[in-house]
């Protein structure tokens, strides 16, 4: 009878992890959030008549390593602009960047490319350029942007990296992709 009673125990336990796991949100309290159900909304969609709300990317003046201020809005109104979010640290991103600079590189007459940085008093400046040149990247086909105080990551809600944003001409996020991308995925 005991071992019954934990059976049945187990299970209900069990059962409510996985409700409180999978339920839907109701309000999505972040920009994250939002870009999370939104993608999860675009890859069950079966057909293309499906359409979800609007998440619009967050607006940012940050600086390269170099100097160079830029205001996301200033760039976005002019073309679409790719946003990852990395640090010096991420394995990840070390993979990503050889492709990504070569994509970087073919489209930057199309695209901006923003690799803005977690922040962090280990990402400073000069930690970014060393990797920048250490790395062999162009630093003209993808800006690498300092956010020392990690307000562009606080303000999406990231909490790793790498992160993607695809954002098109006047801010609408059209893509969202945390973790690893392929270069056949970018």
């Amino acid at each position: 009878m005991k071992s019954w009673f934990l059976a049945v125990a187990a299970i209900g336990f069990f059962g409510a992890l996985i409700y409180l796991a999978f339920r839907p949100l109701s309000k999505p309290t972040s920009v994250t959030s939002q870009l999370a159900t939104n993608q999860q909304a675009v890859q069950g969609a079966n057909n293309s008549s499906t359409t979800t709300s609007e998440v619009k990317a967050v607006d940012y003046e940050l600086t390269t390593f170099d100097g160079k201020t830029i205001k996301f809005t200033d760039v976005n109104s002019q073309k679409p602009v790719v946003i990852q979010i990395w640090a010096t640290w991420c394995e990840i991103c070390e993979r990503e960047f050889p492709e990504n600079n070569k994509i970087a590189q073919k489209y930057k007459d199309q695209i901006e490319y923003h690799a803005v940085n977690i922040g962090g008093t280990d990402q400073s400046p000069q930690v970014i350029e060393k990797y920048v040149k250490r790395k062999n990247l162009d630093s003209d086909a993808i800006k690498f942007l300092v956010d020392i105080k990690g307000d562009v990551l606080g303000q999406y809600g990231f909490r790793s990296t790498p992160q993607h944003l695809f954002i098109e001409k006047g801010g609408v996020i059209k893509f969202y992709k945390p973790g690893y991308m392929s270069s056949s995925e970018m």
